[in-house]
């Protein structure tokens, strides 16, 4: 039995890559002989103009990491589902779809509402490869909308669309209650259908002691200092993040940032080649650490 996943692989975002690598394991760790390969599907304005080109050491690092992953034979480039939906009809005997934001979807209303259009290139206009129409068998993973999806924005066929494509999952797993809010939204029948399950992140360990120990003498390298208190920080600007690392620095912690710049921190490591389970790691390495992001607060 080959499964396939779709999900967010791609862009220069550590937690996105860990949790499509995560499932991946876990779906080959429940169903030995079973293997299972992300679907490349790229959508190239989410990529070219939501990320644009690998300008540094860590981005660099990032779109190679996605390059690496188990990843279906063929790639598909393009804005257009229905070759990527004929493949997996094809080659799959079940396509999974999660877990992040896969469910995400945004709508700006243009005179007075009568107009909805879908601008935002980091969500791929609904309906996306997300929602698959294919003919081998749909589970949904820990799929999420976000927090920010206002799904009431969405256009009564969209929603009657959406409702069709649940309808044909033969298991409805979400994230979080707010998705599973926008599962009854459009289809309130499929409350005894929808569960809540877990990141993937969570039930399979991405960590090793030999990755903390290359992982010390790399951010040594890079000024780290182990003889005092160390504070990572996934997080940009926000007046709570400004006290929380200045009375941290007050305390003499040496205050360093990775993935999103801080301009209070002692180390910008923003820019180095971390890779994602180098990332998935950090926290091993520090005394504190300050995430605004879901997936560092879990490696925590």
């Amino acid at each position: 039995m080959l499964i396939g996943t779709l999900t967010l692989h791609t862009g220069y975002n550590e937690g996105a890559q860990l949790q499509s690598l995560a499932l991946q394991r876990c779906i080959s760790d429940l169903r030995p002989g079973s293997p299972a390969e992300i679907v490349d599907h790229r959508y190239p304005r989410r990529l070219e103009t939501g990320y644009g080109p690998a300008t540094n050491a860590r981005q660099r690092t990032l779109a190679a990491f996605a390059d690496g992953l188990l990843l279906s034979p063929k790639r598909f480039y393009s804005e257009d589902r229905s070759p990527t939906f004929r493949y997996v009809s094809d080659r799959y005997d079940a396509v999974v779809v999660g877990s992040d934001e896969v469910w995400k979807v945004d709508y700006v209303s243009r005179l007075g509402g009568l107009i909805k259009r879908q601008t935002n290139p980091l969500c791929p206009p609904f309906p996306n490869v997300y929602w698959p129409e294919v003919a081998c068998s749909k589970i949904a993973y820990a799929a999420s909308t976000g927090s920010s999806t206002k799904w009431t924005e969405m256009p009564r066929r969209n929603r009657y669309l959406m409702a069709k494509c649940l309808n044909e999952f033969v298991a409805i797993g979400v994230r979080d209650e707010r998705t599973r809010e926008l599962v009854l939204w459009a289809d309130p029948s499929l409350a005894d259908r929808v569960t809540l399950t877990p990141d993937p992140t969570v039930t399979h360990d991405l960590t090793s002691n030999a990755t903390h120990e290359s992982l010390r003498v790399k951010l040594a390298s890079w000024g780290v200092d182990f003889n005092r208190p160390r504070a990572l920080v996934i997080a940009g600007q926000h007046e709570l993040y400004a006290e929380a690392t200045t009375s941290l620095r007050a305390r003499g912690v040496q205050i360093v940032s990775v993935s999103d710049r801080n301009h209070l921190a002692d180390i910008d490591l923003t820019e180095k080649p971390i890779d994602p389970l180098e990332w998935a790691n950090l926290a091993s390495q520090f005394s504190y650490c300050l995430s605004e992001r879901m997936h560092g607060a879990l490696f925590a």
